[in-house]
């Protein structure tokens, strides 16, 4: 038999609408009141995003050098600027407690090769002397894609191809580091590989490979990734035949073109026991051919191999390369200075001179003996004085870009960081400052008795804190500041007696997005300020709300909301009777 209904459905639907007039009624008028206060003026749409990936904040053209520092300024027609400062960037190359002795070298690191393109692409030397037996090969490099890219090779001279077995390493498939050793007439091994190794793109690795007369180990940023054996043998690296490549193919292999190396190289330095046998580092350079720093061989660009100052520099020192009583400083940009620490005493040299076609000063010496009364410095710090670097200041999360017709350098300004510092030869350049995003802010106007309140907030409704305010009336600029921690700016209502309108324009610059708008307001519409900030109020929540709401409203709203909870538990109760 079926239930009775009845009136028992009768309480339940009572029940219902009170709790959805919980729901509906304190909702409808909360929007209210918000949407009075917050409405947009002149009907304008509130926030509009750019969807391309990066939005051009600002595009200037400037004469940049190493060295200079640059500021991100607002000019007086509210456009944002590039401006160079009397401030010099230097940076410090150092060696840290170390023996210098006569006949040692130092050379600092400036620069890294570009291999553009892939394509027949590579530096030469005529290194033709052996390197056998056990030998330790280092590189660092960076691959810009995952297909087959040599770092270094001695597998062939002249292109012969008889003149192979030797030694090879490269990038390969983006999933190991393979490299052959040979003994001049035969494979010991075509597995000297680090696999798998799910290498990065653009990323800069060391990589070493240490060569026995009985196997090898590998290592990457210094730590052990592979090892192996073979039968004994004498490994074979150079000789008359056998010359270095550095990131070339074998230049008679068909496949040449798939393996000439694509990305950065900084250098490639080989070691015998405690004996420095080469080092190739793109610093060594007369302008028109590299020379290996060691024996002086001279190395032989093939195709558009470049050479960009490195974002990472160091010192290299050499010890007991020459034979003159001296120490010498190599290769070293005019007006560099040498500082030496050396028994709590500080000595400086401004190195000057006539500089190569690559602008570099090939050779400063400096007499020990004379200057220290001694020809060892023990516990010594050597720092070089110099940058190839320009600083831009600009917000975190904002990209600073700088390009011309050979290069194109993009570095975005790192959070709780202020700016970004980029190497670059000196030049004429195009510089750009890109936000991830462009929105147009909320701005709203209140009013008390002495005073307008212009109030911006970001697309979320939260304060929009340092944004640049400049209010015109009659078209004549009569405010100028920056919001307050809650997104407020004030302004005289003395200031704006003569007008019933002014144009409000915004500029902010947050966490990688582009905050810009401009907004004729009528005076009319400012809704009444329950409370007039000072314009020096103490930094409060960023993440505030700027709503203002009427207190008795709000009283109001929560007596309705009480009173119909106290109706549903009436309700509820006498339902249980």
């Amino acid at each position: 038999m079926p239930r009775r209904i009845g009136t028992n459905i009768l309480p339940w639907i009572i029940l219902g609408l009170i709790m959805l007039a919980i729901v509906l009624i304190p909702t409808i008028m909360i929007y209210n009141i918000y949407n009075q206060v917050t409405r947009p003026l002149q009907g304008l749409p509130l926030v509009h995003e750019i969807p391309a990936s990066q939005v051009q904040v600002t595009v200037q053209t400037l004469s940049l050098e190493p060295g200079q520092v640059y500021e991100l300024q607002l000019t007086s027609d509210n456009s944002l600027v590039f401006t160079k400062t009397n401030r010099i960037l230097t940076e410090d190359m150092t060696l840290e407690q170390t023996t210098l002795s006569s006949g040692d070298v130092i050379a600092p690191h400036l620069y890294d090769w570009l291999f553009p393109d892939g394509y027949m692409d590579w530096i030469a030397y005529d290194y033709t002397e052996t390197i056998s037996g056990s030998f330790v090969v280092e590189a660092r490099a960076s691959v810009f894609d995952t297909n087959i890219r040599h770092v270094f090779n001695t597998r062939a001279r002249s292109g012969v191809a008889n003149y192979d077995y030797s030694f090879d390493f490269k990038f390969q498939n983006g999933n190991r580091i393979h490299g052959d050793i040979g003994n001049g007439t035969t494979w010991l091994t075509t597995v000297a590989d680090v696999y798998p190794f799910y290498y990065e793109t653009h990323r800069f690795y060391n990589i070493t490979y240490e060569v026995y007369e009985t196997g090898y180990k590998i290592y990457v940023d210094g730590e052990l990734k592979a090892s192996g054996t073979y039968d004994v043998s004498t490994p074979l690296l150079t000789d008359v035949n056998h010359y270095p490549i550095v990131g070339g193919s074998i230049p008679t292999l068909s496949t040449v073109y798939d393996r000439v190396f694509y990305g950065y190289i900084s250098y490639v330095r080989v070691k015998q026991g405690s004996t420095l046998k080469l080092l190739l580092d793109p610093i060594a350079f007369n302008g028109t051919h590299y020379f290996d720093i060691v024996s002086g061989a001279v190395g032989t660009v093939t195709g558009d191999v470049q050479r960009v100052p490195a974002e990472h520099t160091w010192l290299w020192l050499i010890k007991s390369l020459e034979t003159d009583g001296k120490l010498h400083i190599k290769f070293v940009p005019p007006g560099a200075v040498l500082r030496i620490t050396y028994n709590d005493q500080v000595y400086e040299w401004r190195i000057d001179g006539k500089a190569n076609a690559a602008g570099l000063i090939e050779d400063y010496a400096i007499d020990l003996l004379s200057v220290f009364g001694t020809t060892t410095l023990s516990n010594a710090k050597v720092e070089l004085i110099w940058t190839n670097k320009v600083r831009f200041y600009a917000p975190p999360g904002f990209t600073v870009k700088v390009s011309n017709e050979n290069l194109t350098i993009a570095k975005r300004v790192p959070e709780n960081a202020s700016y970004v510092d980029i190497a670059l030869e000196p030049g004429v350049y195009t510089v750009e400052l890109l936000a991830d995003r462009q929105v147009e802010p909320h701005v709203s106007l209140m009013r008390d008795n002495n005073y307008y309140v212009i109030v911006v907030r970001d697309e979320n409704y939260y304060a929009l804190a340092n944004a640049t305010v400049v209010v015109y009336a009659n078209g004549v600029e009569v405010a100028r500041g920056v919001t307050d921690a809650t997104g407020r700016f004030i302004v005289p209502a003395s200031e704006l007696n003569n007008t019933d309108t002014i144009r409000v324009e915004v500029l902010a610059l947050s966490a990688g997005t582009y905050y810009t708008t401009s907004r004729t307001i009528e005076l009319t519409q400012a809704a009444p300020a329950t409370q007039t900030p000072s314009q020096n109020q103490p930094v409060s929540s960023g993440s505030e709300y700027i709503i203002a709401i009427d207190r008795t409203r709000i009283t109001t709203t929560i007596v309705i909301i009480l009173a119909i909870m106290f109706l549903a538990v009436l309700v509820i109760a006498f339902r249980k009777r």
